[in-house]
């Protein structure tokens, strides 16, 4: 984990190592090797970071925003304590992205972020799909592991957590409109509101996205899309 820079008015924190291997992902190869590629920081070592990239000091004042991003967040129980400590350290808006697939195996995790009054993260969860078998074919994970990131929903929803949704779900080539039908019907069983706060994007392929989209490709004997790299805010 190191703090990576500014995106979109916002200081993020990059986080190696993830639980899935999905095909759109723009990650560095720290993903799949974060021992390796990826030096372990230290809350205390990202708070001291973040006067590098953020001139005026908005974070550690608490008027700035902090997003965690990159890879997982959320890989095991001390994910979640490294979190509450960075809290502690940082007093304004704290965005954290995740898959969903630990917050979804354990009400606990969800209740101790819930519990870090009185400003708790704000959970940015993406959807992947809404069937075992989009799942694993987007994820290279178990088909029934699909369940978790609902059950996830779920969970924040009853310890009103702040959260929204996202899902990569207007590009045909990684959701067909069939799929996107069944991952709003599922939100709608869980709580109808809940289709208001997904935010649809389209694909952007990144130079690591196109690299696993092209290995995908290559497998499956598909095309990879081609689409133009918008300028990344830094």
């Amino acid at each position: 984990m190191g703090v990576a820079g500014a995106c979109g008015g916002s200081v993020t924190v990059y986080v190696a190592g993830c639980n899935l291997r999905c095909i759109d992902c723009w990650a560095d190869s720290s993903r799949e090797d974060p021992v390796l590629l990826a030096p372990w920081w230290t809350p205390e070592r990202v708070a001291q970071a973040l006067g590098r990239f953020d001139r005026h000091d908005r974070i550690l004042k608490g008027t700035g925003i902090l997003r965690l991003s990159g890879g997982e967040t959320f890989l095991s129980a001390s994910s979640v304590r490294f979190l509450g400590r960075l809290r502690s350290l940082i007093p304004g808006p704290l965005v954290v992205e995740t898959n969903g697939i630990l917050l979804g195996s354990d009400r606990q995790f969800v209740s101790d972020l819930a519990a870090m009054k009185p400003n708790p993260p704000f959970i940015r969860l993406s959807l992947k799909a809404a069937t075992p078998a989009h799942f694993q074919r987007i994820t290279g994970g178990a088909g029934h592991a699909v369940d978790l990131p609902f059950s996830a929903i779920s969970f924040l929803l009853r310890a009103e957590a702040p959260f929204d949704l996202e899902a990569v779900s207007l590009s045909p080539e990684l959701m067909d409109s069939e799929e996107r039908d069944l991952l709003v019907a599922r939100l709608r069983s869980i709580h109808p509101p809940l289709v208001d706060r997904l935010k649809e994007e389209k694909l952007t392929l990144y130079p690591s996205t196109r690299r696993r989209m092209k290995a995908s490709s290559q497998a499956s004997g598909t095309r990879v899309p081609t689409c133009p790299l918008p300028n990344r805010t830094t």
